[in-house]
């Protein structure tokens, strides 16, 4: 949303600008909902005097701004909205206030710093404007279209912040970076963790060939853990020996029923198995 001016070299477009300011805010109807009855007349006020700023009727926005201020409406909407109102009325001493009281508030309450910068800098006051343009560029999230303005402005007030905001841009994108891998690996952790429990549950449950497919993924994950080596090592050597069973009961079968050429291959099958067991303990 569009919280601050867009420009302050004339008149009307300054009027129009801060308007924009006022009538983005005003959406924010829910802000302040309260089961206080002060409160909520408070907010009527807010908003009658909203109404009379938009129709230029200036005195009655005063007047209801302060009725809401007096009832309890502190908060840096409501002072952002007395600090625009005067300066449309060119009492820019009083908008400096009223701003200046919106980020005491709420120190991250963006529009007034843009509206701050903007005063100063139609006073032609570099050094003031210069500060909270700063310090609106620096809270500035991604998306906030209002940063390329702000670039914009500190640039033109001293051309060697080019260099320092692309510095800084660097320094940001570096660090989101940096964090993206963070977020990737701890989340590579969880589902590795996840694939290990599956794992040790299967395993309790003798399904040992399921129990090392999990532990399988969760090293896909997290490839050099030692205690995911482990479990999927005893779990493939317990699928050995499980798998090694199976073929004993039914060599022994096959015995039984005098076939004795398919028993004898059976038998070799499990030797061969036997013989290779350390294979099976390690990649």
């Amino acid at each position: 949303m569009l919280y601050a001016k867009l420009s302050l070299s004339h008149k009307f477009i300054k009027s129009f600008s801060l308007l924009v300011v006022i009538s983005c805010i005003s959406f924010q109807l829910n802000v302040f909902a309260d089961s206080d009855p002060k409160k909520d007349i408070a907010e009527g006020y807010r908003i009658k005097g909203f109404e009379a700023q938009k129709r230029g009727n200036f005195n009655n926005a005063l007047t209801f701004y302060s009725k809401a201020v007096e009832l309890g409406l502190e908060n840096a909407v409501v002072y952002n909205d007395l600090g625009v109102l005067y300066e449309q009325l060119n009492i820019r001493s009083k908008a400096e206030s009223f701003y200046l009281k919106a980020i005491e508030l709420d120190p991250h309450y963006l529009p007034a710093y843009t509206n701050l910068g903007y005063l100063y800098k139609a006073q032609k006051n570099t050094k003031l404007a210069e500060k909270y343009f700063i310090k609106r560029y620096e809270l500035s999230e991604p998306g906030d279209i209002w940063a390329d303005k702000i670039k914009t402005e500190l640039v033109q007030i001293n051309p060697s912040y080019k260099e320092w905001i692309t510095s800084r841009e660097a320094e940001k994108m570096t660090s989101d970076l940096e964090e993206d891998a963070k977020r990737e690996f701890y989340e590579k952790v969880s589902r590795s963790s996840e694939y290990l429990k599956n794992g040790e549950k299967l395993y309790k449950e003798q399904y040992y060939k399921e129990a090392v497919e999990e532990f399988d993924r969760a090293l896909e994950l997290m490839p050099n853990s030692p205690k995911i080596l482990a479990a999927r090592d005893k779990a493939r050597i317990d699928l050995a020996k499980q798998e090694i069973e199976t073929q004993t009961d039914q060599a022994i079968k096959l015995i039984n029923q005098g076939d004795y050429d398919s028993a004898s291959s059976e038998l070799k099958s499990i030797l061969a198995a036997i013989e290779n067991k350390p294979m099976l303990r390690s990649k």
